[in-house]
C-alpha cells in the first residue's frame, strides 16, 4: 500500500483492528490498472475494496446471507374478522410437498426456505398466498368463499308402505313434500 501510494495519487483508508499490516504481499506488475494489482493483492484473503475518487476503502468481505435459507415460520389462521381461529386449514409450501394443518387455536409451524411462499386453504374459503420475505410470525385471515351448493343430495329415512314403493325413487324434493314425510329444511333448497 505504501508504494501504490507513493508512485499515484491514490490514498488508502482502512481500520486498524480489521487489517494485519504485518503480512507482506509480494506482486509482481508493471504499469497496471489499480483494479488489477488490488485484486491480486487482496487475492486469497477475506478483503475487498471500494474506490471513491482517490481513496481506496479496504474492508473485511461480508458473507452474503443465502436467500434460500429455511428458517421456522410460525402462526395463526383466523376467520376474516380475525376472531375465530381456523382449525383444519392446510398450510402448504409452494412448489414443494413441505406441509402442516393448524390446530384448534389456528396455530400452524412450518419449515421452508425464507424466500417461499405459503399457500393456505380450506373448504369454504377462498384460497391465500403468503410471501414468507424472512418473517419468522405470519397472521393469516381467510376470506369465505361466496360460493352456493350447485347440487345438494339429501338422504332421507322415513316410512312408506311397501305396496307403494316397486322400485328406486328419484325425486327433486325442493318447494314439494313428499307423501308421508316432512318437507326438507327451505334454507338447504336455496341456491
Amino acid at each position: 500500500m505504501k508504494e501504490i501510494e507513493s508512485s499515484s495519487d491514490y490514498s488508502f483508508f482502512y481500520r486498524l483492528d480489521q487489517i494485519d499490516l504485518r503480512q507482506k504481499v509480494n506482486i509482481s506488475i508493471h504499469d497496471g490498472l489499480l483494479e488489477a494489482v488490488l485484486k491480486q493483492a487482496l487475492h486469497g484473503r477475506a478483503l475487498t475494496y471500494h474506490v471513491i475518487g482517490n481513496v481506496v476503502v479496504i474492508k473485511p468481505m461480508v458473507e452474503k446471507e443465502n436467500p434460500n435459507s429455511v428458517i421456522t415460520i410460525t402462526g395463526v389462521v383466523t376467520d376474516s374478522s380475525g376472531k375465530h381461529p381456523l382449525a383444519g386449514v392446510s398450510v402448504q409450501v409452494k412448489g414443494s410437498n413441505k406441509g402442516d394443518v393448524t390446530n384448534e387455536h389456528g396455530q400452524f409451524a412450518i419449515s421452508a426456505p425464507d424466500s417461499s411462499v405459503l399457500v393456505f386453504s380450506l373448504i369454504g374459503f377462498q384460497q391465500q398466498e403468503v410471501p414468507v420475505g424472512g418473517r419468522n410470525n405470519i397472521s393469516v385471515h381467510l376470506i369465505g368463499a361466496n360460493t352456493g351448493l350447485n347440487e345438494v343430495v339429501v338422504v332421507g329415512y322415513g316410512s312408506l308402505k311397501r305396496s307403494n314403493i316397486t322400485g328406486a325413487v328419484s325425486r327433486s324434493i325442493c318447494g314439494t313434500s313428499t307423501t308421508g314425510l316432512s318437507p326438507i329444511s327451505d334454507r338447504a333448497c336455496r341456491a
